[in-house]
């Protein structure tokens, strides 16, 4: 743009920080997890303490509560989440889903967490993000970027463990119980209020599954979550 002659054209990204004093300091966090025994490393050291294994897949998480904030702050969506839960209270009756929502009092929502797993063209690296929707946000808008919670990222060279799964899900699991008792949200126009999150349930594929649930990958005997039937290999010529 300089180099047209626009005028008043900033120099550089420190500059326009400087002129506007902006805090652009990001608010992930960021954690090493040994890929073998699931320990947090210390000191983000470069092998695991506990198993001696250099396997340390890192692990970024962003705070769900003040992800959460920025959504209420977005026009009208306070209201939409009430109306959709009272549609849904109603419709979904006879539901898991809607015994929950008639069950619970005092100002409230609920959560899906979405886990994938996919590989990079080059395949030297896998990510695996862990995703929260909403449900009580009306469709199509709760699929949208803007209104998605990004738990958190893993990029990992190797494929995540299920001991390093259990690490990152209690993660998770210390804001969603924080959530569950009740965080205070300023919402425009109503002001500050107490509201619960409740994560209720998880959408993912089977080996996805597998990892958040420590339990043996889909192809391997006993994979079933249901029964306990060994499973047999079918090869079709």
């Amino acid at each position: 743009m300089r180099a047209l002659n626009i005028p008043e054209m900033p120099t550089s990204w420190e500059y326009i920080k400087r002129k506007m004093e902006l805090d652009v300091s990001s608010k992930c966090f960021c954690c090493k997890i040994c890929n073998l025994c699931g320990v947090t490393a210390v000191n983000q050291q470069s092998s695991c303490l506990q198993c001696k294994s250099d396997i340390m897949i890192e692990f970024y998480y962003y705070p769900i509560a003040e992800q959460l904030q920025h959504l209420l702050l977005m026009s009208n969506v306070y209201n939409q989440m009430q109306h959709q839960r009272d549609i849904n209270k109603e419709n979904f009756n006879a539901t898991e889903y809607g015994r929950i929502l008639n069950s619970e009092f005092g100002e409230f929502f609920t959560m899906i967490l979405n886990i994938d797993g996919v590989v990079t063209k080059n395949k030297h690296i896998s990510l695996w993000p862990l995703t929260i929707m909403i449900n009580e946000i009306p469709l199509p808008n709760r699929r949208y970027s803007e209104f998605i919670i990004l738990g958190g990222v893993l990029p990992a060279l190797k494929h995540p463990s299920n001991k390093l799964f259990q690490t990152v899900t209690k993660i998770i699991y210390e804001q969603c119980a924080q959530l569950e008792t009740g965080v205070k949200f300023f919402i425009p126009d109503v002001g500050e209020k107490l509201i619960k999150f409740f994560l209720i349930a998880s959408c993912t594929d089977k080996p996805a599954q597998a990892l958040l649930t420590n339990m043996v990958s889909h192809n391997s005997d006993y994979s079933c979550a249901k029964c306990f039937i060994k499973g047999i290999f079918i090869i079709l010529d």
